[in-house]
């Protein structure tokens, strides 16, 4: 390989004088002739460079890391504004100014401005952070108490399932408009404000919500009407779907006294009763009244199951189940988080135009009424005018021919009519209603004609009104089509197994969460109506189906006992055939003894249940006499231990 140049060796001046000195006192030996092209100053030669060594550092003994210096950030992690090297960022929305803050408008805001703190709590309502909502919300109300924030936490409260504390701010809220509406001793109410009657009407609402959820329907049902009362609390739209829960919430409370009473039939008679075939028939005909009433209560269907369950119908059984636990796919609980409150577009009528008013900052400067004079002659002498004009004697001049040409004065009775009209379509048009308003402006439009109507401006605004609502109306349709297909799509990809399971993977829910007492409910409900179901399908001899609902219940509730016990005796493997050989011997007789003591008995084991469908009466399985004793309840009323009417009575979701 080619060798590596001959290194320097830098040397001092001082040194270099020493070398030169020796040099010319012939110590050193004669240094050999320069090679052609070489330096004659050159201090070493290059027969000295050819025996130096180059030299190269051992190896570091240091076996670890070595650290680099960069440039050190201070405070690192720190914020800019809090490191108190320079100004804090001025927000790029505001304007600087050298007011004051106060007046300029351009302070930043902070935690301790009640507005920026509600707006806030909205935008974490809005993404899910009910909690989070609940102490913003809290916060601006110690700082400053405001009806629209006490309405707002109610729905944070709601969806955290305190029903309780939602009605109490909902309270709150109504107490304080009714302060600010209170009208003093003496005086004359003035108009209310329309946002007012709005925050009342939403507030009504929620409070009958609340109730519902509680089963108080009677309560639910005065604060739904209440929520109608005002006019200006909806619009068209809302004020036809507060109706639509109206009338739902009227036929659950109509449904609620037929289930009552269908539930009162079936329990007064024990299971084995010679009446009880009697009654049953007629608690499953009030079961069916009450369903035609309310078809959308899960309750309902899930108790008639049960019914149906004890008669030993099966298959009526599971299609009340089925039916059930449909309507409990369609729980009315929320499934996202409340949108962000958007103010509603309102589309204001214009204000029509009156031919026979003349606002005085409209007439032309210098404009006058009278367009000519003449002197002396007879009317029938006088020149021709526009339409608009006509003759009249001039009193202000001393002739008794003088004459003067003024603008043409409707009389009053056409003033009088005329302003009827125009009043008369300028309310039809604050009903917004394009189909009203067009059906009026064919009777104004004949009034025009005879000139007795609104003017032609006013017509063509009315007109240009219509066709704006009109197209407002169609994007409505349009958004709620959007929003209903939205709802079935979100309904067909709704897994109610998933939602009531005890752990749940992925993301969570954006409503209601898994420990909200609405969830519960519905969870409760789901089991027991799986293992009414699980009964049935065991009594029908279909043992696998049996099993797959009994896991589907464990899946919801994992130490269910009676799921437990009922899926270990299904799943137990089937006892050793006996030999024929031994199957043919006689049996020894057994030994005579005592007839076994009242104690004895209470400690012998229940016998085990005939096969599925057996009895004489039909009932085995299905709570007949033939039941196994360890599904019935311990209070010997002879009802399934999964079964819990009083506890169904009380849930909130009728």
């Amino acid at each position: 390989r080619a060798e590596a140049p001959p290194a320097v060796v830098e040397v001092s001046e001082e040194e270099a004088a020493e070398i030169r000195a020796e040099r010319e006192r012939g110590e050193a030996a004669p240094s050999p002739p320069v090679a052609t092209g070489g330096d004659p100053n050159a201090i070493w030669s290059e027969k000295d460079l050819e025996d130096t060594e180059e030299y190269v550092p051992d190896v570091r003994e240091n076996k670890g890391k070595i650290g680099i210096r960069f440039t050190e950030r201070p405070r690192a992690g720190v914020p800019v504004r809090d490191r108190g090297m320079r100004a804090p960022p001025f927000p790029k929305q505001q304007v600087k100014s050298d007011a004051p803050p106060m007046i300029a408008g351009d302070e930043p805001a902070d935690e301790m401005d009640p507005v920026w703190l509600k707006d806030k709590a909205d935008t974490l309502m809005s993404n899910g952070d009910y909690q989070g909502a609940l102490n913003a919300y809290t916060e601006a109300l110690k700082l400053a108490l405001n009806a629209r924030a006490f309405a707002n936490r109610a729905v944070a409260q709601l969806y955290l399932g305190n029903f309780e504390q939602c009605l109490e701010d909902c309270n709150h809220a109504i107490r304080i408009l009714d302060r600010k509406n209170q009208v003093p001793v003496g005086q004359i109410p003035g108009p209310q404000d329309p946002q007012d009657q709005h925050v009342r009407a939403v507030v009504e609402v929620r409070m009958g919500t609340a109730y519902l959820w509680l089963g108080a329907f009677g309560k639910a049902e005065a604060h739904f009407a209440r929520a109608l009362e005002s006019e200006e609390g909806f619009d068209i739209d809302q004020r036809k779907a507060v109706k639509e829960d109206l009338a739902r919430v009227q036929a659950a409370k109509a449904a609620l006294v037929l289930k009552e009473k269908a539930d009162s039939a079936a329990e007064r008679v024990p299971v084995g009763s010679e009446r009880e075939k009697e009654a049953l028939e007629g608690a499953l005909d009030l079961y069916s009244a009450a369903a035609e009433t309310d078809s959308d209560c899960a309750v309902i269907y899930a108790n008639r199951s049960f019914a149906n369950l004890r008669a030993g119908r099966g298959e009526a059984c599971l299609s009340d189940g089925e039916a059930a636990l449909a309507r409990l796919k369609e729980w009315p609980t929320a499934r996202r988080a409340p949108k962000r409150p958007v103010l509603a577009a309102r589309l204001d009528p214009p204000f029509l135009e009156d031919p026979t008013f003349k606002h005085p900052d409209q007439v032309k400067q210098g404009e006058v009424d009278w367009l000519m004079k003449h002197g002396g002659g007879e009317w029938k002498d006088l020149p021709s005018l526009p339409p608009e004009y006509e003759w009249v004697k001039d009193v202000a001049e001393k002739q008794d021919n003088a004459w003067i040409a003024i603008r043409k004065k409707m009389p009053k009775a056409t003033i009088d009519a005329i302003r009827r009209a125009t009043a008369k379509l300028q309310d039809v048009l604050y009903s917004r209603n394009p189909r009203h308003i067009r059906a009026h402006l064919e009777v104004a439009i004949d009034e025009n004609k005879v000139g007795e109507g609104p003017c032609n401006t006013a017509l063509r605004q009315s007109e240009e009104y219509a066709e704006k609502l009109e197209a407002h109306e169609k994007e409505r349709e349009a958004e709620r089509e959007e929003e209903e297909a939205e709802a079935r799509r979100e309904l067909e990809e709704f897994n109610l197994d998933d939602v009531v399971a005890a752990v749940r993977s992925g993301l969570g829910q954006a409503g209601f969460g898994h420990g909200h007492p609405v969830e519960r409910t519905r969870r409760r409900l789901y089991v027991k109506v799986l293992l009414r179901c699980a009964r049935a399908r065991e009594a029908l001899g279909d043992t696998e189906a049996a099993v797959a609902e009994l896991r589907r219940v464990l899946r919801a509730e994992p130490e269910n006992p009676e799921a437990k016990r009922r899926l270990a005796s299904l799943t137990a493997p089937a006892p050793a055939a006996v030999p024929a050989a031994q199957a043919s011997e006689p049996a020894a007789p057994a030994p005579l003894t005592q007839p076994p003591s009242s104690e004895q008995a209470s400690r012998r084991p229940p016998a085990a249940a005939p096969p599925p469908g057996g009895g004489s009466d039909g009932g085995a399985g299905a709570g007949g006499a033939a039941q196994p004793s360890s599904a019935r309840r311990s209070d010997g009323r002879g009802r399934g231990a999964e079964d819990d009417d009083a506890d169904e009575d009380e849930a909130p979701e009728d």
